[in-house]
């Protein structure tokens, strides 16, 4: 199981952050009420836009932080000699598999450390994020897709299925569990689930559809 690629000490720590995400969000809504931010108590998913809002927006940064925490605080984690540095758990599309491993600190100065996860998301937040117009993401199937005529009926694909080679669901659970974990009062619907959703998954996994003739036909 995922579970098994933690160590009980990366584990409490890994739970404990994810735990106070919620007590910072509200500190969150706390403080920005006080310095004069509108709360209309609408959620993100709802659409809000003011200190309710402006705090779950906070939050799902500081979880986006905890699924990096993840990466480096498992016993997938190894060593870079030639950088004196920590190397993640998932450097690809895959876990691979590690005779020893890394262990650092959540609270050191380093990229296991948290603060130093929260400054990488941070960095994303100043230069991919810096528009001035909110971007809005739809999760819906493929094979089900209906777009409104102010779209063109464009289709954007973000990422092409690998057939029989990348199982993105499978994996997605190493993080999407963490991430659930942090969020999933925020996001009711999105993290619906306990685990990643994998029977529409465009892949070709012979072991999900009990043959490789069967997957193929899929």
């Amino acid at each position: 199981k995922y579970g098994d690629l933690f160590t009980p000490r990366q584990l409490t720590a890994l739970v404990t952050f994810s735990d106070l995400v919620g007590e910072a969000i509200e500190r969150c809504k706390q403080d920005a009420v006080a310095a004069g931010l509108a709360d209309d108590n609408k959620n993100l998913e709802g659409g809000g836009y003011g200190a309710t809002a402006y705090a779950e927006a906070l939050g799902t940064y500081l979880a986006c932080s905890i699924s990096r925490l993840a990466d480096y605080g498992c016993s997938l984690a190894t060593w870079r000699p030639k950088d004196n540095a920590m190397r993640s758990g998932m450097p690809k599309q895959a876990l691979q598999m590690s005779w020893d491993f890394a262990e650092g600190s959540p609270f050191a100065k380093s990229s296991s450390g948290f603060l130093e996860c929260c400054q990488v998301v941070a960095k994303v937040i100043e230069t991919a994020l810096s528009g001035e117009v909110p971007g809005h993401a739809f999760q819906f199937s493929a094979t089900a897709a209906s777009f409104p005529d102010a779209v063109g009926n464009a289709i954007v694909s973000t990422d092409p299925p690998y057939y029989d080679n990348i199982g993105y669901a499978d994996l997605s659970d190493f993080l999407y569990v963490w991430t659930r974990r942090s969020l999933r009062l925020i996001y009711p619907t999105m993290f619906a689930t306990v685990a990643v959703p994998k029977t529409e998954e465009l892949v070709a996994s012979p072991y999900r559809h009990g043959s490789k003739q069967n997957a193929e036909q899929f």
